[in-house]
């Protein structure tokens, strides 16, 4: 059970009006962010090797967009035009791509629908991080 004062911190993080992180300051390695974000678009669904599912999302905020990916999560708990929280993501690079995930520890709150602005332009995963740049249809 969650006591009180872990309940009332959590509430003040996930319903914040100003985040710190946004997806244009992102980049490969990070660790630690907070953000609020719009689900765009579910890109695709694939199973490891391990029989994990990873569920890639298209995600942006006012100041561009990125890839999401979300491990081993109810896939109808998430449509487009959802407004998230995550606290605790990470990101890192995959086939020159930079992904955001969220941490093991992290948290992924549905906030609101349809009411945040944002931008689709530039998608801050396809930026050249200086390995092979891999082009992908959304």
């Amino acid at each position: 059970m969650i006591n009180q004062q872990v309940f009332e911190q959590l509430n003040s993080i996930l319903f914040k009006q100003k985040f710190e992180n946004q997806i244009k300051n992102m980049y490969p390695t990070q660790k630690n962010l907070e953000f609020k974000f719009i689900v765009l678009k579910k890109i695709e669904t694939q199973i490891t090797k391990n029989q994990k599912k990873i569920t890639k999302y298209w995600i942006a905020d006012e100041t561009g967009s990125a890839f999401l990916n979300l491990h081993d999560m109810d896939e109808s708990a998430i449509s487009p035009g959802d407004v998230c929280v995550m606290v605790g993501a990470y990101t890192n690079l995959f086939k020159g791509m930079m992904n955001i995930h969220q941490g093991k520890n992290g948290i992924f709150k549905k906030v609101s629908e349809f009411d945040l602005q944002y931008s689709t332009y530039p998608n801050h995963s396809l930026k050249n991080w200086g390995n092979d740049q891999q082009t992908t249809q959304i």
